[in-house]
């Protein structure tokens, strides 16, 4: 006695009498599932499908008897669908993975006379990962769903909206925490210390400089929307069992800080068996800022 929605009878491929249509339908399985003879339950497997590369190099050289430099660098990367809800029913609702990492360090040591020694040290490190939905329509052999979800047309919030009938295990669209984006994070640092052999006393010296660029970073929580339903005769009459929820604006920010710090120490051997380490160091870090002033 209540009128099905016309939204819920597109999403499950049928006409206005509930008889099954020629378009696109959010109950039908590939062939990576089915049902267990005799029973109500469906069960099958979706893989999880990664490409991962990955290089290393390093190099030590002695310039002379006084100097002494070494470096490397790394770079790697990932690709891929990942299935992460057991409850994926299509495998175009699996999420795209994809991280890229590079990190470089270069060390030079100076041996200036046989009491006075100089480390000076760099280090980048860049981070970038992103978690998207790959069924953008069309994409990743994803049907055109014939139904516009509002915001998720194009990317980063495009696919099909996050729904949940409390009667089934299985998901409907994939993933209402997606997409997240972490970097790109680009953090550069120098480091500089200097050692003094004097009498008793060994007199270290040095600083740091630290800039910290985090990029672009955030979670599109509720980004396609998500609305639940208790039964399958309320998802087909559009009826649900609270107020749905979709993301509206972009939470990515991108956040910058730069910190210093300085010191000096000294060991004092006052005797043989005795020794004083007294010192002190001092670091300020700046305050955020936003680098698109949000």
């Amino acid at each position: 006695g209540t009128a099905n929605s016309p939204t819920s009878l597109k999403m499950a491929g049928l006409n206005a009498d509930c008889s099954r249509n020629s378009g696109y339908s959010i109950f039908d399985l590939g062939t990576s599932f089915a049902p267990i003879p005799g029973t109500s339950t469906v069960v099958g497997n979706l893989n999880t499908d990664y490409t991962v590369k990955g290089g290393m190099g390093k190099i030590d050289y002695n310039l002379n008897d006084k100097n002494v430099i070494n470096a490397k660098y790394f770079f790697g990367t990932h690709t891929g669908t990942v299935v992460n809800n057991q409850t994926i029913t299509q495998p175009y609702w699996r999420p795209t993975d994809w991280a890229s990492v590079q990190f470089f360090g270069g060390q030079w040591n100076y041996i200036a006379s046989s009491s006075v020694f100089n480390t000076f040290r760099v280090g980048y490190n860049r981070f970038y990962q992103t978690f998207e939905t790959s069924d953008c329509p069309g994409s990743e052999g994803a049907p055109d769903y014939g139904v516009n979800f509002g915001y998720g047309t194009t990317k980063p919030n495009c696919g099909f909206t996050n729904v949940v009938i409390n009667a089934y295990s299985g998901s409907i669209g994939c993933c209402s925490s997606f997409p997240k984006y972490y970097g790109p994070d680009n953090i550069l640092e120098f480091i500089d210390g200097l050692s003094w052999l004097r009498g008793n006393h060994n007199i270290k010296v040095g600083g740091e400089f630290r800039n910290s660029d985090i990029g672009n970073g955030g979670t599109f929580n509720r980004g396609r929307g998500q609305t639940t339903f208790a039964t399958l005769s309320t998802f087909l009459s559009g009826t649900p069992t609270g107020n749905g929820q979709i993301l509206v604006g972009d939470p990515r920010r991108n956040l910058k800080q730069k910190a210093f710090a300085g010191y000096v120490q000294d060991d004092w051997r006052v005797v043989p068996r005795i020794t004083i380490n007294v010192g002190v160091r001092y670091e300020y870090l700046t305050p955020l800022t936003e680098g698109n002033n949000k």
